[in-house]
């Protein structure tokens, strides 16, 4: 019941992070420049292959202007 549980918060935080990040009009290119990483990076977190931590999940959330509780579920 657990795993079914965090698979689905994790569902939820990768849409977060991609629904944000069009409403304002970023390309995940774009988004990687600000946050100093790869698109690829940024693939990875949309897909729910990775979750973005620390000093990156706080600038996601100040960029994306979205709660840092939704990026860190």
């Amino acid at each position: 019941m657990e795993v079914v549980k965090l698979e689905k918060e994790f569902k939820l935080t990768k849409n977060v992070i991609y629904y944000a990040r069009i409403k304002k009009n970023i390309s995940q290119q774009e988004l990687a420049e600000m946050l100093g990483t790869t698109a690829a990076t940024i693939s990875r977190y949309e897909n729910g292959i990775h979750k973005p931590q620390g000093k990156t999940a706080i600038k996601l959330s100040k960029i994306l202007e979205i709660p840092l509780e939704e990026i860190i579920v």
